[in-house]
């Protein structure tokens, strides 16, 4: 979210493959999403902070200490792709009624253009209301630092129409670095082996302009997402899981919903997706594959999205990798046996 004056041109060029984006005269902003996750059931705390302390240990039925890492490469066919890291961890602690957990997110766009930094630390209350439902809350309270390489930019006024960009710009740099207060909720209603959540990140809609524009706000993004989980096969040690998730994500006028069933055969996972992007700028995505290795304490798993859309020639598809770790809490037990919140 760049946010340059009105009615400037400019460019955003990355040298190495000379892909140009030329927003016209007229443009006063330029929009960003928050950093997205195809593996989104693999980054619980950045999808819902409610999710904190719910991870639990299959094989002996406690609650663990989750700890998490995803890479995201975005588009890795254009030079100068989105690259994004999520690192987390979170327990369960009795003797708050609830779990912690702890979030780092590494956004980087056009090899080092646009840098976004984000931490944040999580509390997450449990609700018991009856046999049946357990309910958990989540306070997301966080700290993001923006950064911009002006030098990367080219302005109209540097562009030569027959050989290309031979000047300085006269355009006034703006501040390299901003940084604000980040606050989001959530919910998670947990019924045994299937859960629905709901989330707001971006609470207060703070203001991210490199210009300081009154109304350069990073909007609100709303997730609700489901999921659950059905044993198919079960012979002594060896169980065969099939697990369907869906998530839907509002940002501003941007909207997509997210469909992915996974099947874990005793410790190998596969799986496939589909995301479709809504409304004004409805679109199908990208189709989406899964593969994994899964055991009680341990969890990897690569995916990649391929390009369905207008934009399949030059942004062919995405690489995503996830890793769980768990670490049990010995005699800290779960009043309900919530495997899906796992993930």
């Amino acid at each position: 979210y760049l946010q340059f004056p009105k009615n400037h041109i400019f460019v955003i060029m990355n040298v190495k493959n000379m892909v140009l984006m030329i927003l016209t005269i007229g443009v006063k902003y330029l929009y960003g999403q928050d950093p997205e996750f195809s593996q989104f059931y693999n980054t619980p705390l950045y999808t819902n902070p409610a999710n904190a302390g719910g991870a639990i240990n299959t094989k002996d039925e406690q609650f663990a200490t989750r700890i998490g890492l995803n890479y995201r490469n975005q588009w890795q066919s254009l030079k100068g792709s989105y690259q994004t890291v999520n690192a987390s961890w979170d327990r369960q602690f009795n003797k708050l009624h609830g779990g912690l957990g702890s979030l780092l997110v590494r956004d980087v766009v056009g090899s080092g253009l646009l840098t976004t930094t984000s931490v944040a630390a999580i509390y997450a209350p449990t609700f018991r209301l009856n046999e049946m439902i357990t309910l958990k809350g989540g306070v997301q309270i966080g700290y993001v630092l923006k950064s911009i390489d002006f030098n990367k930019l080219q302005f109209a006024d540097q562009i030569n129409p027959g050989t290309g960009p031979f000047a300085p710009t006269n355009e006034p740099p703006p501040t390299s670095n901003i940084s604000f207060a980040n606050f989001g909720l959530g919910t998670i209603a947990y019924i045994k082996n299937a859960h629905l959540g709901f989330a707001v990140h971006n609470l207060f809609e703070p203001n991210q302009s490199f210009y300081g524009n009154s109304d350069g706000n990073l909007p609100k993004r709303y997730t609700i997402h489901a999921a659950g989980r059905i044993q198919t096969f079960k012979q002594g040690k060896w169980v065969n899981y099939l697990t369907p998730y869906i998530l839907y994500m509002k940002q501003q006028n941007f909207s997509q919903i997210n469909l992915t069933t996974n099947y874990q055969m005793g410790r190998v996972l596969f799986g496939a997706g589909f995301r479709q992007t809504l409304g004004g700028f409805g679109n199908s995505d990208a189709v989406i594959g899964v593969i994994g290795y899964k055991v009680a304490r341990f969890q990897f798993t690569y995916s990649y999205d391929k390009t369905v859309s207008s934009a399949a020639p030059a942004a062919k598809g995405s690489h995503e990798i996830g890793l769980i770790y768990l670490i049990s809490l010995k005699k800290i037990f779960p009043d309900l046996l919530l495997t899906s919140p796992t993930y």
